[in-house]
């Protein structure tokens, strides 16, 4: 047991999707709502029921990763992972189709007056007036989020012969192939919407999103749905508009408080449909759910790889992270070397990376270079998760860039550039060559040609006879044994650097010996 990787359970998950944890012996599950000894687990899996807040997650020492068996992480305090380097993750698309079927099932059961009806018939009654329905053909539905959720409610509402339009700031490209969505802006889509449903996540920017100003944007006689999250909308501001008349009525399956006893909307039930933050509650879904996130679990444990990750930086696709793992290695690398060669504290670090590189993926190897730069103060608590915020907590700006204009960076080459608070400057430049191997290929001006592996001894000095020797003579004295050595310089007798790899680590007396030794400006040790 001492060897495997310990998963905890806290909420309760489908057993059979859970079948990924048990191929290879490799994980160990442990169900426990109490969430005991969170610091003996590599992992954490909840649904919406467990909050894992700064408090817990501070208890979990030994965590790599939340896991939230759903969409949405508002349960999850994603600051404090993040800044402890947990990954967190979730099964963003396995609900889809649960939720997109109750949504529409919500709309159905507000404009057929199903629940009404239904009251009526048990209690003795039968049609009347108030009963009257509207249809679904040629209404505009307004979607608020066209993410996975969205697209599949409106596949179904264009088999209702409905017009979809939607609103998403934050929709790459044109939407959906084939199903004939306009795309606008938020007041438009307000007031153009028979029936607006939601699925946006809850964010800082959508909290409260449905508020008085917007409701009263709404199409008079409009239709409210939501199974998002309860605190996009504004209840009290909802209950009010519902009392004006302005709305026909909503369709709730979340509320701003679970469950929603005292909530103002109650007032208005003749107008209602609640149902208890189900529509993803299918049999289906808990399994297709649980699966979803147990393979992202066994990949990311297994292989590296990350799905469905909520706190990475950009540029950690799947696929970016599978062709670039070689580049982020030697990234990483040509990072930590800068931290070494020039200790902080630091200003920025900014990256070069040439055209065969797209923007993604220089943003994902910025991030390795700040990964390699930070370890060299953190330590290994900073990881791909946590390297940005510990920069920017640490007062260094990064960015990453094409080559400027004349630079003499080839196109697979890759440079990182960092500047001390004090105005000092170091630079390194290393590529990947096509066999794979890993290259430093120059230090800042002077170019070389080195593996970067092992204890490296980076010294400058004057391009002068004797210089190799005098080196070599010291280091041969303190038995210290060199496995390799590489030598660049700029021009005749001016400014040269000696690259040597040697075989053990080097003591502080040996590199102050070294750096009085006539001819030579600078020497420095670094770890890779």
């Amino acid at each position: 047991m001492k060897n495997k990787i310990r998963v905890l359970i806290s909420d309760p998950l489908e057993a059979e999707g859970l079948a990924p944890f048990r191929t290879d012996g490799l994980f160990d599950l442990v169900e426990d709502k109490t969430c005991q000894n969170l610091e003996s687990f590599d992992a954490w899996l909840v649904r919406s029921q467990t909050k894992a807040t700064k408090d817990l997650i501070a208890k979990a020492s030994r965590l790599k990763l939340i896991g939230r068996a759903g969409t949405g992480v508002d349960n999850i305090d994603v600051t404090e992972a993040t800044r402890r380097g947990i990954l967190v993750i979730n099964a963003p698309g396995a609900n889809a189709i649960a939720v997109s079927e109750h949504a529409m099932a919500l709309i159905l059961a507000l404009t057929r007056k199903i629940v009404t009806s239904h009251t009526t018939v048990v209690s003795g009654g039968w049609r009347g007036p108030g009963l009257m329905g509207k249809e679904l053909y040629g209404k505009t539905l307004g979607l608020l989020g066209f993410g996975r959720i969205g697209r599949e409610v409106a596949k179904r509402a264009k088999a209702f012969n409905m017009k979809v339009i939607a609103h998403d700031p934050y929709l790459a490209g044109p939407p959906a192939q084939g199903l004939d969505i306009v795309l606008m802006s938020l007041e438009e889509l307000l007031s153009r919407a028979d029936i607006l449903s939601l699925h946006v996540p809850l964010t800082d920017g959508t909290r409260r999103l449905i508020n008085r100003q917007t409701l009263s944007m709404m199409k008079p006689g409009a239709l409210l749905i939501n199974t998002a999250r309860g605190e996009i909308v504004d209840e009290e501001a909802l209950a009010e508009t519902l009392g004006s008349n302005r709305l026909a009525g909503a369709a709730l399956d979340v509320y701003a408080k679970e469950p929603p006893a005292g909530s103002p909307i109650l007032a208005f039930s003749d107008r209602l449909v609640l149902t208890p933050h189900t529509a993803a509650s299918t049999m289906e879904t808990q399994k297709r759910v649980a699966e979803e996130l147990a393979y992202n679990v066994v990949d990311y444990f297994t292989r590296g790889i990350v799905k469905g990750g909520v706190n990475l930086p950009a540029g950690f696709e799947p696929e970016i992270l599978e062709r670039l793992s070689s580049h982020l290695s030697l990234t990483e690398s040509l990072g930590r070397f800068l931290g070494q060669f020039m200790p902080g504290p630091w200003k920025s670090l900014s990256l070069a990376a040439g055209k065969d590189y797209a923007d993604k993926e220089r943003s994902a190897l910025l991030n390795a270079g700040l990964r390699g730069l930070l370890y060299c103060a953190l330590g290994d608590k900073v990881n791909m998760v946590n390297a940005d915020f510990y920069a920017k907590e640490h007062g260094v700006s990064a960015m990453a860039q094409e080559p400027q204009n004349g630079s003499q960076t080839a196109l697979k080459e890759i440079t990182l550039e960092i500047w001390s608070e004090s105005g000092s400057r170091a630079a390194i430049t290393g590529r990947v060559e096509t066999n794979g191997a890993l290259k430093i290929v120059k230090i800042g001006e002077l170019f070389v040609d080195v593996i970067p592996s092992g204890t490296l001894l980076v010294i400058a000095n004057l391009d002068k006879p004797g210089m190799i020797g005098k080196v070599g003579t010291l280091l041969g004295k303190e038995k210290i044994n060199i496995a390799d050595m590489r030598v660049g310089r700029k021009a005749k007798g001016g400014e040269a650097i000696m690259v040597l790899t040697i075989d053990a680590a080097i003591s502080t007396e040996t590199m102050d010996k070294l750096n009085r030794l006539p001819g030579i400006t600078r020497a420095v040790c670094v770890n890779l």
